[in-house]
């Protein structure tokens, strides 16, 4: 890659990945860190083919903190194609840190995050939020947290005000669609 140009980076490094070259991990955290915005965007998206766990959270480090928010959206899809603790770690960071709120929503479709306690208070967090996309993110992501994901969206519909119709409709869909809660047509 020294003698390369940087826009080729990104075939070389799936080349690399294929054949499961040694110095791979180098590679990439090289690559994360050229100046081309697009570039470190195809870093992202090609590192979720890295098959040793220690080199793509190493490389999925930097890419979190990334200047862009394209590249760091990208970061968490990767993430998302992922598990474990370290996997979790930099979601949470990611979570935490990221200044574009937006991201919450791929954050929410990761699996991984479900696994942990913590992600309970992100999506409480997120429903009590205007963004409607969010709301809609962290009310399929409480039904994924079982019977206290469930028992939560049935408190908070319960008490949600009758001008918030479409949130109702939403929860009790929802709420319907994974474990039989029934809307009660006097609320």
């Amino acid at each position: 890659m020294d003698h390369c140009p940087e826009k080729f980076w990104p075939d070389i490094l799936e080349v690399m990945t294929a054949q499961e070259e040694a110095p791979l991990a180098e590679a990439f955290l090289r690559a994360s860190l050229g100046a081309d915005r697009e570039i470190r965007s195809q870093v992202a998206r090609i590192c979720r083919l890295i098959r040793r766990d220690d080199a793509f959270l190493s490389v999925m480090e930097t890419l979190a903190n990334d200047p862009e928010p394209e590249v760091r959206r990208m970061a968490i899809t990767s993430l998302a194609a992922r598990s474990g603790d370290g996997v979790y770690r930099i979601l949470a960071y990611l979570y935490e840190h990221d200044p574009c709120t937006s991201h919450r929503y791929y954050i929410f479709t990761c699996s991984e995050i479900y696994r942990h306690r913590e992600t309970f208070d992100w999506l409480v967090e997120n429903l009590e939020q205007p963004d409607r996309l969010l709301q809609l993110a962290a009310v399929r992501g409480m039904t994924k947290m079982g019977a206290a994901g469930r028992d939560y969206l049935e408190a908070f519909l319960d008490s949600l005000p009758n001008d918030d119709e479409e949130l109702k409709q939403i929860i009790g869909q929802e709420l319907d669609r994974n474990g039989g809660y029934t809307l009660d047509a006097n609320s």
